[in-house]
């Protein structure tokens, strides 16, 4: 072997070993070295008769006097080579020993390369590699290990990777990697019942002070490698700045299966410049991984992806494992962060609180006390493919937006099938939020008892498109504040200057200030199909504003709704549906039905305010308005009411007056009839509306129609 400043402590070469006891400790691998060692005091691994030794560091075959034998007892072996064995008894220790090297230090306690084979017996102490540094590899240097390499437990405890200087006394400016473990250039290897615990980066020596501090991989690295199996194996408390656990870079067909991360950190570089990435684990350079039957408690980042990150066109597969509520990311992505035109599957996983069950209380933002991320409590996808199947999320808080979910970017897509949110809170999309041009699909998802300013579940901004399919929303909330004139948008679906598509969808039992379902400004939307019902919308606050809209309010855009039940909804205005502020609406086939609007205000089953509004074939009954008001079915306002009733989340320039038809907004229906500011009501069951005070203050059990002069009822 002919490698400079390669094994602090062992350096091994087509080698295989049964250990029963072997323990490495506090060696160092520098990037400059002592061309002529002093052995002196240090120990001797001793081969064979004993009477020939290796001096680590040095490579080279040498007698041994006994006294420098050192704990050291070897049988039955022969010098190393291709069939070589080694077979130790007893080894305590090797320690203080340091290799010569006019390069970066690899492996501070082994470097190994060729053929490994190292059978050791079931216990995951019994080859203890401890308390070791070097610039790559503190622990561990594995170097394009032969195919079919096979190591087992082995425990890699309290390594550094660390910046050394080199020969000429300068610091080297590379960032070190692999605290623990550095494996390079590997085909096939498998690693088993691995322990790799309290690594890091060690403080620099000196003349390495003013360099920007980082380490990739603070447990392991690994680079230019495939076809590497991880199994049955624990990252304990390893810190690092991408990957505070495990750096992965252009690395193919890693897998990971029955193993368990914990408290692993990525911190950010000593002055800031290098954001973290990943507490547990790093993808990078097009890396393909798979997860499967793993689990990540506790892990968290000063930058992004609290367990995991990915980037640079890198692949996930993440199988029935888990992620606990304690992942943290201090940016965005409390477990996952994925972007660069990445790619990550998840299937049967459980992200957060796996005691929250569904029937716990609405989680609002403001009971935080503590958040998962800024935004996207379990996942932030940006520009990148995501599929999620049959997995849950519980009890995930961000402080911006999408307690378990945040999508955004016009590259990529996400599609989350057969799954399960529920009791998570932010201020943007209490489950989920997608924004900047991303497309979702969503088919199948429950979303329960989650909390937000404005989309109790699901906020959907700024020219991003869902289609949702043969789900359910139950008992969601945006929440108000009153006191701070703040008020809730969509109990259940917050819209802005977005797109969406339901089909048989059901949103039951949420609420908020506006839209006790649904608030959507400037947006275009779709709905067939479905049932809405006991939603409400209602707010405490004196003065001219109410609440508006039990299923939804359409402030603005273009609005499609067919085959829908919308029924025992509640608010002041518009006790079903409220449509304003030049709303372009076709609504045929729906059945409005025991809807009420309470509280003086109007329109038990729909609130007309300056819509264009195209209704037929409908039924609509007992649907009631409280005393004072009046419309127990419609109520239809000639100009612009809205803003004598409601406060829009984003400000909205007042409608004017069209000086003529080619400057009024215009909707094209099925029936190819021209609307322009107007109403037409065709073909539609009234029956058994009530307002309940009939004195001159309540009018229109039916219908009631102010200054509209373009509403055609027929």
């Amino acid at each position: 072997m002919k490698v400079a400043g390669a094994g602090g402590g062992l350096a091994l070469k087509n080698v295989n070993l049964e250990v029963l006891y072997l323990q490495v400790k506090g060696n160092t691998a520098l990037s400059y070295g002592i061309e002529k060692s002093d052995l002196s005091g240090l120990p001797q691994l001793v081969f064979g008769d004993k009477n020939s030794s290796i001096v680590p560091g040095n490579n080279t075959w040498s007698k041994a006097a006994k006294s420098n034998y050192k704990n050291v007892f070897v049988r039955a072996a022969s010098p190393p080579g291709a069939d070589s064995t080694l077979q130790y008894d007893y080894f305590k220790t090797v320690q203080k020993s340091r290799t010569s090297a006019s390069i970066g230090g690899l492996g501070g306690g082994i470097y190994a390369t060729g053929h490994l084979h190292w059978l050791l017996s079931n216990s995951s102490d019994d080859l203890i590699i401890e308390s070791n540094r070097a610039h790559f590899g503190g622990g561990v240097y594995i170097n394009s290990p032969s195919n079919g390499s096979h190591i087992a437990s082995l425990a890699i405890r309290k390594n550094n990777a660390t910046y050394i200087k080199n020969v000429d006394q300068s610091a080297s400016s590379d960032i070190p990697e692999g605290g623990g473990l550095f494996l390079s250039g590997a085909e096939k290897i498998l690693f088993q019942r691995l322990n790799v615990e309290e690594n890091r980066l060690e403080d620099p020596q000196e003349g390495a002070n003013e360099l920007d501090l980082a380490i990739n991989g603070g447990g392991m690295a690994m680079d230019m490698s495939s076809n590497v199996q991880l199994e049955q194996s624990t990252f304990k408390q390893n810190i690092g700045t991408k990957g505070g656990a495990l750096h992965v870079s252009s690395s193919k067909s890693l897998r990971i299966t029955e193993s368990n991360f914990v408290l692993s950190m990525a911190k950010n570089s000593s002055t800031g410049r290098i954001t973290s990435l990943g507490g547990a684990v790093y993808l990078t350079k097009e890396s393909e991984a798979t997860l499967e039957s793993t689990s990540m408690d506790a892990c968290e980042t000063d930058g992004h992806g609290g367990a995991i990150a990915m980037d640079s066109k890198s692949t996930l597969s993440i199988l029935t494992s888990t992620f606990s509520e304690r992942n943290k990311a201090h940016a965005n992505g409390g477990a996952i962060f994925v972007t660069k035109e990445s790619s990550l599957r998840v299937a049967q996983c459980t992200f957060g609180e796996t005691s929250t069950t569904t029937e716990q209380t609405v989680a609002l933002p403001s009971e935080q006390t503590s958040d998962n991320s800024k935004e996207g409590g379990a996942i932030f996808i940006h520009n990148s493919a995501v599929d999620v199947t049959a997995s849950t999320f519980a009890g995930l808080r961000s402080s911006v937006s999408g307690g378990a979910i945040a999508t955004t970017g016009k590259k990529g897509y996400t599609s989350f099938i057969n799954a399960t949110i529920f009791n998570c809170a932010s201020k943007q999309g209490g489950a989920f939020v997608t924004s900047a041009n991303h497309k979702n699909t969503l088919h199948n998802i429950s979303v329960q008892s989650c909390g937000a300013k404005s989309g109790g579940a699901l906020a959907v901004l700024t020219g991003s498109q869902v289609i949702l399919t043969a789900s359910k929303f139950k008992s969601n909330t945006a929440y108000s504040n009153p006191g701070e004139n703040q008020f809730g948008y969509g109990g259940a679906i917050y819209m802005l200057e977005s797109n969406l598509s339901m089909i048989s969808v059901d949103i039951e039992q949420s609420s908020s200030s506006y839209g006790g379902a649904i608030f959507s400004e400037q947006s275009n939307v779709t709905v067939f199909g479905g049932i809405m019902q006991m939603n409400v919308a209602s707010h405490k606050i004196h003065g001219p504003k109410r609440s508006v809209g039990g299923v939804g309010l359409f402030y603005g855009g273009n609005l499609k709704i067919s085959s829908l039940v919308v029924k025992n909804n509640t608010a002041e205005y518009g006790g079903g549906l409220g449509l304003a502020h030049n709303v372009n609406a076709s609504i045929t086939n729906v059945e409005f039905s025991s809807n009420f609007a309470k509280e003086g205000g109007s329109g038990g089953a729909m609130l007309i305010s300056e819509a264009n509004v195209f209704v037929s074939s409908c039924s609509v009954h007992d649907n009631v308005v409280a005393a004072g008001g009046v419309g127990g079915a419609f109520v239809f306002y000639a100009k612009d009411y809205s803003n004598k009733i409601l406060t829009p989340p984003v400000a909205v320039e007042p409608l004017k007056t069209p000086s003529s038809s080619a400057q009024s907004r215009r909707l094209t229906d099925e029936y190819g009839i021209q609307i322009s500011h107007r109403c037409i009501v065709h073909n539609v069951s009234i029956i058994r509306n009530t307002v309940l005070d009939s004195s001159y203050d309540s009018s229109g059990g039916g219908i009631s129609v102010f200054g509209y002069s373009k509403a055609l009822i027929s």
